[in-house]
Parts: C-alpha cells; sequence; structure tokens
C-alpha cells in the first residue's frame, strides 16, 4: 500500500452521513477536460482601465502513481485572451507566446494535492528556446526587450516556481485531498499571494478550510485566505510613492482571497470551482480577479 493517503484503498473513497476521505484514483487513460476561466479588472480613479478575460481548456490525461506519489499529465488544449481594450490587442497575440513553453505539463503532487514537482522541466525549456528563435527573435532590440527574455529564461528554466505561485494552479491543485467532515474548519496550507498594486511585494496568509456538505458523490469544501495586517504595514510608504499624486492621499488598504469547491468523491477531481482575488488601496484604486473552473 502506498504512503500517500491518495492512494488508500477503493473503499476509503465511499462517503458515510458526516465523513468521507478524499483522494485522487489512478486512471492512465482520463482525459478529463475543464473550463478554465479568468476575468481580470483593474480600476484606477475609479474608472476601469484593465478589461481581460482568458477562457482555456485543460485536459487531464492521465493520473498515475509511482514511487515519487502522483503524477498527473496536463495539456492546455485551447488558450483565448479577450481584451476589452483594443489598442492592447497586438500585445495580447504577443504575450500568448509566452504560454506555449508549458502548454504540456507532467506535475507531481504532494499528499495534500499540490504541486511539488514539474517532471518534464527539460522539454518546457526545449519549447521556450524553441519560440525564442523563432517567435520572440524581434525580441533583441532594447533593454526591456532583453529583461523580458532574462525573465523568461528564468522561468522556463524552473517553471516550479512560476507554478506554485500562480493562484490559477494553486486554485486546481488545491491542497484539499485527506479526511473531512461537516463543518470542520482546518488550516491546510500556508504561503505567499503576491500583491498586484505593488509590484515584487509578497502578502503572506494561511488558507482555512470548511466542509460545507457531503453528498452522496460530492463534497463541497470553502477555502478562504487568512491575512494577518501587519503585513500591509510597509503597503502606505509604496502607495505615497507610487499612486498618491494620481488617486489622492487616502490609503485604505484591504485583501481577499477565497474559494468554494464542489469535488466528485469517486474520481478525487474538481467538479466546479469559483474564486475570487481582491486588491483595493482605496475607492479609486483596485485589482480584482474572478476564477472559474468546471468539468466539461
Amino acid at each position: 500500500m502506498s504512503r500517500f493517503k491518495f492512494f488508500d484503498e477503493e473503499t476509503e473513497n465511499s462517503t458515510n452521513s458526516d465523513q468521507v476521505k478524499l483522494f485522487l484514483k489512478e486512471n492512465e487513460n482520463l482525459n478529463k477536460r475543464f473550463m478554465v476561466q479568468n476575468h481580470i479588472c483593474f480600476y484606477a480613479l475609479g474608472q476601469k482601465v484593465t478589461d481581460v478575460k482568458t477562457d482555456m481548456i485543460w485536459i487531464v490525461k492521465s493520473i498515475k502513481k509511482n514511487t515519487l506519489g502522483i503524477i498527473v499529465d496536463v495539456e492546455i488544449e485551447s488558450h483565448e485572451v479577450l481584451n476589452a481594450n483594443p489598442g492592447f490587442n497586438d500585445m495580447v497575440e504577443f504575450a500568448k507566446a509566452f504560454n506555449y513553453p508549458m502548454a504540456k505539463l507532467v506535475l507531481q503532487l504532494n499528499e495534500r494535492g499540490r504541486v511539488d514537482a514539474v517532471l518534464n522541466q527539460g522539454e518546457i525549456l526545449e519549447r521556450w528556446n524553441e519560440i525564442k528563435q523563432d517567435v520572440l527573435t524581434p525580441l533583441q532590440s532594447s533593454d526591456q526587450d532583453k529583461e523580458v527574455l532574462r525573465n523568461g529564461d528564468i522561468q522556463f528554466n524552473n517553471s516550479l516556481n512560476s507554478i506554485q505561485e500562480s493562484l490559477i494552479y494553486n486554485l486546481f491543485f488545491a491542497p484539499v485531498f485527506g479526511g473531512k467532515k461537516i463543518s470542520q474548519d482546518s488550516i491546510v496550507y500556508s504561503g505567499d499571494i503576491f500583491s498586484q498594486l505593488f509590484q515584487n511585494q509578497r502578502i503572506p496568509y494561511e488558507l482555512k478550510e470548511s466542509c460545507t456538505k457531503l453528498a452522496e458523490n460530492e463534497v463541497y469544501l470553502n477555502h478562504i485566505a487568512v491575512i494577518d495586517k501587519y503585513t500591509f504595514s510597509d503597503f502606505g510608504k509604496l502607495y505615497a510613492k507610487m499612486y498618491s499624486e494620481l488617486c489622492g492621499p487616502k490609503f485604505l488598504y484591504e485583501t481577499s482571497f477565497s474559494s468554494k469547491y464542489s469535488y466528485d468523491i469517486a474520481s478525487g477531481l474538481i467538479n466546479e470551482c469559483d474564486a475570487v482575488f481582491i486588491e483595493r488601496a482605496n475607492e479609486k484604486l483596485k485589482y480584482e480577479s474572478i476564477y472559474k473552473i468546471k468539468v466539461i
């Protein structure tokens, strides 16, 4: 028997009136498709200045077990970006090239279900070098262009960091596996969210999970980020330097991150996820990102 709970005997993947064990079931020919959507809005001076929708289809091609734990093979079948500002369409099309290196991923998950390792890192780097020499050839002139390429080199040489820092991957591969009981509240993960208003600033949080419902075939979970307010102490100084002249001196910072899930008990896969990340400096400056994942 594997030491990982999500490989325990299949009989543990059953419910009674008040508890269930949730884990992934091995399936080497799964090919399960998911709609993965993200809608980002950025407001400055009370006006919407960014409105971008991303629609993707992800395919979980297989779930396997080995001595490392659980291995998930994921492919991005389609990736469409819809921008409400036509002036940025060329930039969006160019930026989509950066999705190509990670369109196919072989991921190792830990016992909770989070990504622990990227097993096809060599393939990702090879695909990055391919588009660098083709689509991205124009990015060779200015220092800014070269910086974009340097950042790409860093990201695609070590894709694990970018995956673990991405909210969309954190939602799809959430730390949900293990025993579930109605009304149970527990901290399931501690990590960081990157601020979208203050570049390179991290927001530490603890992820609290509550189990809200156990149905015959599904388990319903809520996740909410518990954020200590002391982490925002330096943001006021950054706001004064970056935004106060444009958006006024008032600084009333708040941020939140929450998600609601339903999981299929038989397979351990997501049925549906809805999530929201909001970061606000005041009534004039706000970032909002809405996520939806659904099996199709």
